[in-house]
């Protein structure tokens, strides 16, 4: 689960949009509205803790705060950076949530059930981690697009 605290500095108010079981999002009663200028926080829904959700930045694009669950990203497996130190040796955290956001991508991973993030989007439409409240977090570097090759 995550608990996403986003200050709105941007100059238009954000929208939260839940998991719609793989559906586009659409407005509806579980939409909230991130008014210019305020500070909320957006809660994993309790029915579906580990649900996908979307928050729209008009103009600029969605934010996509995807809860792998027990999945990882693949290049970051066996990567030291990304585990904790228990004695001499690097173990996985238990959980991991992916933010994705204009090309780029933060990776946390962490043990507690729940992940706090306080986030800050500036007038620009900048983001900022301002705290995490456990665990690792990376920029994870993966491919926007890949081709196969040879091509026929």
């Amino acid at each position: 689960m995550i608990n996403l605290e986003i200050t709105n500095n941007y100059i238009y108010a954000l929208g939260y949009f839940p998991y719609c079981n793989g559906e586009f999002p659409q407005p509806s009663a579980s939409t909230i509205v991130i008014p210019m200028g305020e500070t909320k926080t957006i809660a994993s829904d309790e029915d579906a803790p580990f649900d996908p959700f979307i928050i729209d930045v008009p103009a600029m694009g969605a934010i996509l705060v995807d809860q792998l669950q027990d999945h990882k990203v693949p290049t970051y497996d066996n990567t030291d950076g990304i585990k904790k130190k228990v004695g001499d040796e690097y173990v996985d955290y238990k959980y991991g949530t992916l933010i994705r956001y204009y090309g780029l991508r933060l990776y946390f991973r962490y043990d507690e059930e729940t992940l706090a993030v306080k986030m800050e989007l500036d007038r620009f439409g900048c983001i900022t981690i301002n705290e995490i409240s456990s665990g690792k977090v990376v920029i994870a570097r993966l491919p926007e697009m890949t081709a196969k090759y040879p091509f026929h």
